[in-house]
């Protein structure tokens, strides 16, 4: 962990992960510390972990019916991370289309 600087490198992906959900309507009370992160959803976006467990094949932790948990490996790469907020972003977006079009 120490000559990987995994600490180091979990603070900053996470410092990156943070500010890049707060970009995305919709998700709010983004909290946490270096990749421990949890954020709530409501409304159109309430069932959003299912759909990204089931539709997207993203697995994301739960602590409450409106909570999404987010806890990746120490190890992950930015690039993972970009991944990742590109489908959540486009869930989020056909979510929220759904609920227009209703």
């Amino acid at each position: 962990m120490e000559s990987d600087n995994l600490i180091q490198q979990a603070a900053n992906h996470g410092q990156f992960l943070m500010e890049s959900l707060a970009k995305i309507p919709g998700l709010e009370n983004i909290r946490g510390k270096g990749l421990m992160i949890g954020f709530d959803t409501k409304g159109p976006l309430k069932d959003l972990r299912k759909h990204l467990l089931f539709d997207k094949k993203v697995f994301t932790g739960t602590a409450k019916p409106n909570v999404v948990r987010l806890l990746p490996s120490l190890a992950i790469s930015k690039a993972e991370l970009e991944q990742f907020l590109e489908i959540l972003g486009e869930t989020v977006e056909e979510l929220s289309q759904l609920t227009v079009k209703a």
